[in-house]
């Protein structure tokens, strides 16, 4: 699960950034708090359209989403079990 999660933070950085540099107007953030500036704005147009129909980007977003959704499958047991653990919990204190 760890596996599958760590890919799904990298494919931001390894694959949907590079590909939104030249194409889309990232956000004006100030170096020093993180923060994002609105004082500067970006000199540049967003368009949004362009990226909602170029099938490059489309293919990314559902990688990122199939990915994800594995992340999810495999977190499953995972989540039963703390709630599992959190029922005898509340079990035990109830009595």
């Amino acid at each position: 699960m760890q596996e599958n999660e760590k890919l799904v933070a990298e494919s931001v950085t390894a694959d949907i950034l590079p590909y939104l540099s030249p194409r889309y107007p990232l956000l004006a953030v100030d170096a020093r708090s993180g923060l994002l500036d609105p004082a500067r704005p970006n000199a540049f147009p967003e368009r949004r359209h362009a990226l909602l129909t170029d099938l490059e980007f489309a293919n990314l977003v559902e990688t990122r989403w199939v990915n994800t959704a594995f992340v999810i499958q495999d977190g499953e047991p995972v989540r039963q079990l703390i709630e599992d653990i959190l029922g005898r919990i509340d079990a035990e204190l109830d009595r």
